[in-house]
């Protein structure tokens, strides 16, 4: 796991399904997760189920939004995800976390409709990426400050009967200790 010497991870970014690492213009360390690409920190991540399927497109592929290469790769059918952000000995600290999103199939407003839940507390009902960012292949970004962590961050993403038996999407994770603020 990361030990930035602090007991907790500050600032960091998981890429879920990238072809490897990079660091953004704010300084967030952005993770492949899984690692695929050769030499890569280990971070503490659970996902359910095990193993989602991992999509990748090429960054040309992508209409616009924020972080384009984030949103370039994803996991699909992603039900939840632990990352292990504390040993809990600074007991509780709050977060910034930002999750990435990006519709990757050919598929209409509508649907993909899923509910977002940040430890436990609903964040998102009925979400539609593509009715949200207005097309599909384009990254949005959604943001909640104040959220608190000792030892895990637990997001579960749940489909909506409106999903059309669509499972979740998720692309990016990214997480800012409210210490650096």
């Amino acid at each position: 796991n990361i030990d930035l010497g602090f007991g907790s991870i500050q600032r960091l970014g998981v890429n879920l399904g990238a072809p490897g690492d990079r660091r953004n213009d704010e300084g967030t360390l952005w993770l492949e997760y899984p690692i695929v690409g050769g030499p890569s920190p280990e971070i503490g991540v659970q996902t359910v189920p095990e193993e989602p399927i991992a999509f990748r497109h090429h960054i040309s592929r992508i209409n616009g939004g924020e972080l384009e290469w984030v949103c370039a790769s994803g996991f699909l059918g992603i039900r939840r995800i632990v990352l292990h952000l504390a040993d809990g000995s600074r007991g509780t600290d709050d977060y910034t976390v930002r999750l990435y999103f990006a519709e990757p199939e050919d598929l209409s407003a509508g649907d993909r409709v899923f509910q977002v839940s940040i430890q436990g507390q609903t964040v998102l009902s009925n979400f539609d990426m593509i009715r949200e960012s207005g097309s599909i292949r384009r990254g949005i970004v959604r943001e909640w400050k104040g959220i608190p962590v000792s030892r895990k961050l637990q997001i579960d993403l749940e489909p909506t009967p409106a999903s059309k038996n669509r499972q979740p999407v998720l692309c990016g994770i990214e997480v800012i200790s409210s210490r650096l603020d």
